[in-house]
């Protein structure tokens, strides 16, 4: 069996998959890199999921996104066929390993290639964006950026500048919840400006990134929130890297914050220079998540002393008691 059959039927391919985000998960990139490359790059280099002759390679992560590209590409002729799962997977798993290397060209090559593969897919964009940010390329991560959530549906609902000129920008959706471009991506509560020009449009530095899930995307069981849960939805975000999660049991609050009745269950992992975390919190009868993702030096500003020396319980006790 030659390699391009075996990858095909996915046994190679899944299992190193598997293994790759296992490695990521103790930060072992170059052990993702290690396991991955060997079945990925000669695929690659023979084209098995190029676009030619007539086929297109395509990824969907939903039936909603599989039906708008073939209304937004209506008049292509050409056959579309899908990649497996997997192959998506791949190169996803080798651009994060790759990035936290500060190996930027290779990891901005497996970004692109994934949006080419899924041009609809939020970790497709947010991973280019991530890329395109790490190699300088400001002005094109800020326009994928905001090309992305305009496509996704969200419109602008607020537009300002914080300390040093950086974006504090919320796009709101009717039914995906609200992505906020902020520099306090941990604070539930957010400073909302009155102007109507999309500064992060217009060249304003990206801090960082809060995604506050719509109710319709928290799993079934968020009511009573658990690691499986938060780990659910650290999955649909593409996050891995997980290496700590706390519960309000455990969390260390500082005497300037009052701590509620409030149940959560926060976890915090990192990605190159980059950190982020998923809270799901359960206050009297209602329930919500949020995502953040932020280099890891935007917390070099706070003391963490007063959090017990974590990012994961500062997080958690901002969002939740803040």
């Amino acid at each position: 069996m030659d390699i391009g059959e075996e990858f095909v039927r996915g046994d190679a391919l899944d299992r190193a998959c598997e293994r790759a985000k296992e490695c990521l998960t103790k930060h072992d990139a170059v052990g993702a890199k290690a396991v991955l490359e060997p079945v990925v790059g000669p695929v690659d280099e023979a084209g098995l999921f190029s676009d030619k002759g007539g086929v297109v390679w395509r990824y969907f992560a939903s039936y909603v996104d599989r039906t708008l590209y073939n209304r937004q590409h209506a008049d292509d002729l050409r056959a579309l066929l899908l990649v497996p799962d997997a192959y998506f997977a791949a190169h996803f798993y080798l651009s994060v390993a790759n990035l936290a290397l500060r190996q930027t060209d290779a990891a901005l090559a497996h970004a692109r290639r994934l949006r080419q593969m899924a041009p609809l897919d939020k970790h497709a964009n947010l991973q280019l964006v991530r890329c395109l940010e790490e190699a300088g390329r400001t002005d094109e991560a800020m326009a994928t950026l905001t090309e992305f959530l305009k496509g996704e549906g969200f419109q602008l609902a607020s537009s300002s500048t914080g300390d040093g000129g950086a974006a504090r920008v919320l796009y709101a959706s009717a039914d995906k919840g609200n992505v906020t471009v902020t520099d306090t991506p941990f604070s539930h509560s957010f400073p909302k400006g009155s102007g109507t020009e999309d500064v992060l449009a217009s060249g304003a530095p990206l801090p960082g990134i809060r995604l506050d899930f719509a109710s319709t995307d928290l799993p079934e069981n968020a009511a009573t929130p658990d690691e499986s849960t938060v780990r659910q939805l650290a999955d649909l975000c593409g996050f891995t890297g997980m290496s700590q999660t706390l519960t309000q049991d455990q969390a260390v609050v500082p005497s300037n914050l009052r701590k509620s009745s409030a149940q959560f269950v926060c976890a915090y992992g990192e990605m190159g220079d980059y950190c982020w975390s998923v809270l799901i919190v359960r206050d009297v009868d209602r329930t919500r998540a949020a995502a953040t993702c932020a280099p890891k030096s935007l917390y070099d500003a706070y003391d963490l002393g007063k959090f017990n020396n974590s990012i994961c319980n500062m997080i958690a006790c901002v969002d939740v008691y803040g």
